[in-house]
């Protein structure tokens, strides 16, 4: 962690020769994180269960990039594509369930309030609502809630690797939220599980290609965007900013920007293992050195 650390410590003049690519070793699964029998169990990170509107994003500019008017069009509305819906299924206001017309960042919705009719009866719940990106550009648009139990769970990966480091140095909260979104990965995996044939199926855009069990990088620099929004939302990320995505010819991926200014990507691209393996994020340097 030296080397970014150092990087995350300097001014933006010296950040570029100083920052080098983090490579964190998984020797296993989200099962790290069990401890010894006689070891006393970290806290979990404190957390803010429906806060909302952090200041440590754009939530306007995030919308024009998840609508493809920003400042690059990665087309992940697939042409502003719906998905199909179905009317045998019901809706969470007991209506047949209606298409997704367009891509939710998070934001947090109560149970007993009006939510959409995308939204599948028996999901309902109080928590961070969002559209997640599966099967390649986004050909599916599953809508998951993160509830304060699911949400429980991060926080405490969050607070057991940042129990042996600084909770307040940039480091140590990069640590964490690494985890944190390697665990929201796996979350949605859970409940990609869960989904029936017909529920996937009406979450699908028209056509599509491959399987809800495969990602892209398209579908992940949402993905990763949105799971940043709801950990600042939240209060499990305080020192860091979202940072517009990277765009290259070739890739795409989810970026931070440290309190010095020094941009750093998150990729959570695993497409050879999957969706949601416990594979950990790990935060490398920005190839673009924050240019848009």
């Amino acid at each position: 962690m030296s080397k970014i650390a150092s990087a995350l410590r300097s001014s933006p003049r010296t950040h570029q020769c100083q920052m080098r690519t983090l490579a964190l070793l998984l020797s296993g699964s989200l099962a790290l994180g069990l401890t010894p029998a006689h070891a006393i169990p970290a806290a979990p990170l404190p957390y803010n269960f429906g806060g909302r509107d952090s200041p440590h994003y754009d939530r306007l500019t995030l919308s024009l990039f998840a609508d493809d008017r920003g400042y690059h069009d990665l087309n992940i509305t697939r042409d502003h594509s719906p998905t199909y819906g179905d009317r045998s299924l019901k809706g969470a206001d007991g209506r047949p369930l209606l298409p997704v017309t367009q891509l939710e960042l998070p934001h947090f919705v109560e149970a007993s309030g009006n939510l959409p009719r995308w939204l599948l009866m028996k999901d309902r719940a109080t928590g961070y609502l969002m559209t997640v990106c599966t099967g390649t550009g986004c050909q599916y648009r599953i809508p998951v809630i993160w509830t304060q139990p699911v949400l429980d769970r991060v926080a405490a990966e969050m607070g057991r690797v940042m129990a042996s480091c600084d909770p307040q140095s940039v480091e140590c909260e990069l640590e964490g939220v690494e985890w944190a979104m390697t665990i929201m990965e796996a979350q949605f995996r859970e409940k990609l599980d869960r989904m029936t044939d017909s529920e996937i199926h009406a979450y699908m855009v028209t056509n599509a290609y491959h399987d809800p069990f495969l990602q892209d990088c398209v579908d992940q620099v949402y993905n990763g965007t949105a799971y940043l929004m709801i950990l600042a939302d939240a209060g499990l990320m305080k020192l860091f900013k979202i940072y517009y995505p990277g765009f290259t010819w070739m890739h795409n991926y989810t970026r931070l920007q440290a309190p010095n200014g020094s941009v750093i990507a998150l990729d959570l691209y695993h497409r050879s293992s999957g969706v949601g393996t416990g594979a950990l994020v790990t935060a490398v340097r920005d190839p673009l050195d924050g240019a848009i």
